[in-house]
């Protein structure tokens, strides 16, 4: 027998209240975020049905990543998204990252491969 007969008590709020996946916490943590974005995910996959009717297809693209995006938490709705948008775009969806990260990182990748003369004359220059 445990010192202190509390102590099993406590043991299942502290779980419940680290609001892990399995615990009822998590579980009404994801539902409540999942029951505000699924109304604009849906939106957002009409409008690319839309838009690719009216003639729009790239549009069309954007709106499916969005939707991908806020469909996160049901994999499958997620994945129906990004498989509409690799249709359109023609691409796998590991292209559709944003186009900024990979020119810092090119950047950074050039930075460090050519030399800086003005760090080499700085010397020079102090000693003179």
């Amino acid at each position: 027998m445990p010192a202190d007969p509390g102590s099993e008590c406590v043991k299942p709020a502290v779980k419940f209240a680290s609001g892990g996946e399995g615990s009822p916490a998590g579980k009404v943590r994801r539902l409540l975020a999942l029951a505000g974005t699924a109304p604009l995910a849906i939106r957002y996959c009409l409008a690319a049905q839309r838009d690719e009717q009216n003639g729009f297809p790239f549009t069309a693209a954007m709106e499916w990543q969005k939707a991908a995006d806020l469909f996160v938490p049901i994999a499958p709705f997620a994945d129906l998204c990004w498989r509409e948008w690799e249709r359109i775009v023609r691409l796998p969806r590991q292209m559709a990252g944003p186009i900024s990260d990979q020119l810092q990182s090119e950047r950074r990748i050039s930075q460090h491969s050519v030399p800086n003369p003005a760090g080499n004359e700085l010397p020079l220059l102090l000693s003179a």
